[in-house]
């Protein structure tokens, strides 16, 4: 099992000792798009260390119509909140970017916050940043603009993906970021005609990243720094 993280490289679980992983029993999982992991209001019964890939926390309306609070992508951890409030599911975790990661069972996982004060300590430090995300995300929708929006958006992807190309559609990049499909597509175009991605059917393709992250909001940074922060001391 350690061949195989040190291999992949988790973060959170490349700062563990053996020991500490083997005490969680690490299942490998594999993500498809538009898998439900959790739904909101059911007991949570394992965490997920993301590799690659991109979990989207999801809140649907009674119309169907839903909206991303926050994501989850690599080196992260799914439903982290729900660990240090009473172990049921805040919300809808969807896949939105299919990839792999680490599986352990919500009691092998608890127990090792308890007797790791280190797995505690980043544990903790990543609610934190789960907190915060949900709030800036809520300012970010408010006050950046659609454009800021889609660019941060794709940055987020790439680093999921560790890859240039997304498998992703116009359409499900308007629903995440709420935006209008009309409006996305459009500022999609613009960067197609810019030379800053390529569209393909159900794919994007980065091909100027400095110009995307020219174009993109303050977020993309103060995430990065955020989730830096998570290892200090460790």
């Amino acid at each position: 099992m350690d061949t195989l993280i040190a291999a992949y490289q988790h973060r959170i679980l490349a700062a563990l000792t053996p020991s500490e992983r083997n005490a969680l029993q690490l299942e490998r999982v594999e993500y498809r798009l538009d898998d439900v992991l959790l739904r909101v209001g059911e007991p949570v019964l394992h965490y997920d260390f993301i590799e690659h890939g991109l979990v989207s926390m999801v809140t649907t309306m009674s119309d169907d119509r839903c909206s991303e609070a926050i994501n989850v992508g690599a080196h992260r951890i799914v439903a982290i909140c729900s660990v240090f409030l009473d172990g049921i599911a805040i919300s809808d975790y969807v896949v939105a970017i299919p990839g792999v990661g680490w599986r352990a069972s919500a009691e092998n996982f608890i127990a090792l916050t308890r007797t790791s004060p280190r797995f505690d300590l980043m544990t903790r430090r990543m609610m934190k940043m789960s907190l915060q995300m949900a709030i800036r995300n809520n300012a970010c929708q408010r006050l950046h603009s659609e454009m800021q929006r889609t660019c941060r958006w794709l940055i987020k992807a790439r680093a999921a993906m560790h890859s240039d190309e997304i498998p992703l559609t116009q359409d499900r990049l308007a629903r995440v970021i709420g935006g209008d499909r009309q409006v996305v597509g459009r500022y999609c175009r613009q960067l197609r005609d810019a030379g800053v991605i390529e569209l393909r059917r159900g794919k994007v393709r980065i091909r100027d990243m400095a110009a995307l992250q020219r174009l993109t909001c303050e977020c993309t940074s103060w995430v990065a720094g955020w989730y830096e922060s998570i290892f200090e001391g460790i």
